[in-house]
């Protein structure tokens, strides 16, 4: 079966990640998608230099039979049969956040799926230091996380948080394709600021609204303002009062002194640590123009295979 939507699937075999191999497979055979098993070896640094040096082809074979043997495990707990899915298993060696971002464009990957690996607390709240967020920060498709306990149930509601940031528009007319798509409702939500003035506060909001309302050529966007004194509990209190299915953001940029001093840093990265649902983290200015991974997901979003119906009160955008 010729596939055109394509999942890359980052797997270390832990704990963290098995609910993300299946939450992935799961997703595939609803979407027709192909899946390529990813796992990235990574020998000690003082065996590193020696394999590049002395076997630059080495293929990592017995890595390879054991990704193998651990999808075969994987597919047949989950009672898929063969002819509903398309895989295959890669082994990589290097540094893991860098060779699952080469893969996936290699692959041509419409998607990274891999699972949340948490910060930890000290100063890996502050500064970059899970698998799961050097992957964000460098891929040049969406990333979609998968918590330990996110359970695939179709996608009937997205919510996009957007920061205000121009990036975000890209995004925004990506997720209302796919939403159409998967006949999806479509969210998008503004933390408030309660450091502005209320006036400020509402013109801003409205000015934001103006410009989606424009990108979209269209003025059924349903857009939001939310109070919270924590950001990221009031995402996950708002996505489990309206059901979400996935929580979309973009990455965009924190500079040192926004790390420092800005409560966390990076909103996506935050919530790559503590989201409770799976999570699509979508690069800024990203771009979707393969007309034939849209046509692969239109016919599979006709035959009501993904989402079905959308949240009762949340419309999707056309």
């Amino acid at each position: 079966m010729e596939t055109y939507f394509k999942l890359l699937v980052a797997t270390d075999y832990s704990e963290e990640v098995r609910n993300a191999e299946r939450y992935a497979l799961q997703f595939a055979t609803r979407t027709q998608a192909s899946v390529t098993l990813l796992h990235v070896a990574d020998p000690p640094p003082e065996m590193r230099l020696l394999v590049r040096e002395q076997y630059p082809d080495m293929t990592w074979q017995n890595e390879l039979e054991e990704l193998r043997m651990h999808a075969l495990q994987l597919t047949s707990s989950l009672q898929l049969p063969e002819r509903d899915l398309t895989y295959d298993c890669v082994v990589r060696e290097g540094q893991v956040g860098e060779e699952v971002c080469e893969e996936a464009e290699k692959q041509g990957a419409n998607f990274i799926i891999t699972g949340m690996h948490g910060p930890g607390g000290g100063l890996r709240d502050i500064f970059p230091g899970s698998h799961t967020w050097e992957v964000i920060s460098h891929a040049t498709c969406p990333v979609l996380v998968i918590p330990p306990d996110g359970y695939f149930t179709g996608i009937k509601q997205i919510t996009y948080v957007t920061e205000y940031r121009p990036g975000e528009m890209s995004a925004i007319a990506f997720l209302a394709r796919l939403a159409e798509c998967f006949g999806a409702g479509l969210l998008i939500l503004h933390l408030g600021n309660r450091s502005l003035p209320k006036e400020m506060e509402r013109q801003l909001f409205a000015e934001f609204r103006e410009s989606v309302y424009e990108k979209l050529n269209s003025r059924k966007a349903d857009i939001r303002l939310l109070q919270g004194e924590n950001p990221v509990a009031a995402i996950n209190q708002f996505c489990f009062q309206s059901e979400t299915d996935w929580l979309a953001l973009s990455p965009g940029k924190s500079t040192l002194l926004s790390l420092l001093f800005g409560q966390g840093g990076n909103l996506t990265r935050q919530m790559s640590f503590y989201s409770r649902i799976p999570m699509l983290a979508i690069p800024d200015n990203f771009s979707a123009m393969d007309n034939r991974l849209w046509k692969a997901l239109e016919q599979v979003g006709e035959e009501k295979q993904i989402g079905g119906q959308a949240r009762a009160g949340f419309g999707s955008f056309y």
